[in-house]
């Protein structure tokens, strides 16, 4: 991994906020000459089709940990996720290598993801990283604005109007920061601010883009929370509930998976009535973080099993991520982040795959395989 914009646009963004919610994006290369793109159709039963009225589900595509970092590699791994029958690709993108100088846009990796979601008929959502986690992540003449300066305003609307043509018609949510609840638990008195650029941004976007969904992306673990209190303004004006859910505790360890229909319940409670896009579920199977490929496997069945009674709450959920990381990438973002020495840390962020360090499947994609294949995101979500 040689850089830290490289890696993210490689591998995808791993923020973490105090061991509550781990991210990580599809996160496809953008090299100087790009391979083609082969989409595979997804496998389904003879004589099946598939009814569209369901909870779209995807994977977040990674290489294997013992394969190497190549483009053609992650495009592998992006149709073998189209193969296991996904129908969601989840997109992030940095202010900062969306516009790497001021007034100047650099749209190719945008333009690729946005590609590979519509020449694949996935449904995608796309985030952009004003915050990620616990930084204000924009560009660097703009780092020391309060957030509803003017100047901070225009700049959003311009990147905003350079984004729109390549989303419209293609992602149906546009997330405006990432994680936001780590950053305002750090800068509680920014909130009112980045609220008013939040509106800004949103109205913007739906004018440019008819029938987009605008959102911001919280944790479960203490963003859901802070929607009824230091987040409640935003939280009025966000148009679904866009989540990443771990259940990890503050040290890193894992709860039980018996955990999930409660979780399910709350993150209902907080929707009110919106919809629910899971940016983000995963369950790592480190035993350094009281984890195991059998709690894994368990936890994806009761997610599965939530997504079939979700009736219209659930709109889309992203399973995080496909294979394990290598103990070379585990080892960088462990060091990024200065979590060096936390064994649970580094546990939970290199196994949260479905396919474990030695390139080998775990319960857990047999799970996803079968719930898929056989409709049970619903009754009768595969009909003839």
């Amino acid at each position: 991994m040689p850089t830290t914009q490289g890696n993210r646009r490689r591998f995808g963004s791993a923020g973490w906020l105090l061991g509550v919610s781990v991210a990580a994006s599809v996160a496809f290369a953008a090299p100087q000459s790009r391979p083609e793109l082969s989409i595979v159709a997804p496998i389904r039963p003879p004589g099946w089709v598939l009814i569209r009225d369901r909870v779209l589900v995807g994977i977040t595509p990674n290489r294997r940990a013992t394969e190497p970092n190549r483009p053609d590699i992650l495009i592998e791994r992006f149709n073998e996720t189209l193969s296991l029958g996904v129908s969601f690709l989840v997109g992030n993108g940095a202010w900062t290598e969306l516009e790497p100088r001021p007034g100047v846009y650099s749209l190719d990796d945008l333009n690729f993801f946005v590609a590979s979601a519509a020449g694949a008929k996935l449904s995608a959502s796309f985030t952009l990283h004003v915050i990620d986690t616990i930084y204000k992540n924009v560009p660097a003449d703009l780092r020391d604005l309060p957030w509803n300066h003017p100047f901070m305003k225009a700049r959003t609307v311009r990147l905003i109007e350079a984004m729109a043509p390549a989303l419209r018609g293609h992602v149906q949510w546009f997330m405006f920061g990432y994680e936001i609840d780590g950053y305002f638990a750090r800068h509680p008195d920014e909130v009112a601010a980045f609220g008013e650029l939040y509106g800004v941004a949103a109205a913007r976007m739906k004018e440019l883009v008819p029938g987009i969904k605008v959102s911001t992306t919280v944790t479960f673990s203490t963003g859901v929370p802070d929607l009824t209190g230091p987040l409640a303004a935003l939280n009025n004006q966000i148009d679904v509930l866009a989540l990443t859910y771990i259940p990890v505790e503050h040290n890193f360890t894992m709860k039980d998976p018996s955990v999930v229909p409660s979780d399910f319940d709350s993150m209902r409670r907080a929707a009110a009535g919106r919809k629910i896009v899971l940016q983000e579920v995963a369950y790592p199977t480190a035993p350094s973080a009281n984890a195991s490929e059998e709690k894994q496997a368990r936890f994806y069945q009761l997610a599965f099993d939530e997504f079939a009674a979700a009736g219209n709450t659930i709109a889309a959920a992203n399973f995080m991520m496909l294979a394990d990381l290598s103990d070379q990438d585990a080892e960088w973002w462990v060091s990024f982040y200065g979590m060096t020495g936390v064994p649970a840390f580094r546990g939970v962020l290199q196994t949260l795959g479905m396919y474990d360090t030695r390139g080998q499947p775990k319960d857990s994609l047999e799970v996803f395989r079968k719930n898929i294949r056989i409709g049970a995101l619903r009754p009768a979500v595969l009909a003839r």
